[in-house]
């Protein structure tokens, strides 16, 4: 990879303007987590947040050490939707209390990497999201973060505009 990499995931967390269902909206932090494992009950996630009313995505790439047989589970308060590899496993955007779902197993190898993406939401009263597996050899835990991780892709140079060109930090 040419970026730099972080264990756990990129965690964009939203303030939603304190606009009821406006998911994904508003004022957003950005910092890594390294597992997703939080229970802020009537708390807020961050400075500047509101108790309720606001939603999360975390991102980033899991790694497998052991081919076989994996199933993802959450546990959520409120709506929570998880992709591996572009594919859903678990969608349960809706309003609930404290809830496990758990995906159908799906065979994964050892040695690669799969993109992870889970979106959560809070609606109103406590608040819970928690990303778990399990898989050949061991029972359902939280994702430890030494599977999780997230690559910074340095950003794209800006072209030139159309007919110019630099000459010693000069453009002629």
């Amino acid at each position: 990879s040419d970026g730099l990499t972080f264990n756990g995931l990129l965690g964009t967390y939203y303030d939603q303007n304190n606009t009821p269902r406006a998911y994904f909206t508003g004022n957003t932090l950005e910092r890594f987590d390294s597992q997703v494992n939080f229970n802020w009950g009537g708390g807020r996630p961050a400075m500047g947040f509101g108790t309720d009313d606001f939603s999360v995505i975390w991102q980033g790439r899991i790694e497998i050490e052991q081919t076989g047989d994996y199933q993802f589970s959450t546990l959520s308060d409120d709506g929570i939707r998880l992709s591996v590899d572009g594919n859903v496993l678990i969608d349960n955007f809706t309003d609930h209390a404290p809830r496990r779902d758990t995906s159908a197993s799906i065979n994964l190898q050892a040695g690669e990497f799969y993109e992870i993406r889970m979106e959560f939401y809070e609606r109103g009263g406590g608040a819970v999201a928690q990303l778990e597996w399990d898989g050949p050899t061991f029972i359902r835990q939280v994702i430890p973060a030494a599977n999780l991780s997230f690559i910074c892709q340095p950003p794209e140079p800006e072209p030139c505009e159309s007919g110019e060109f630099e000459t010693n930090g000069l453009r002629g």
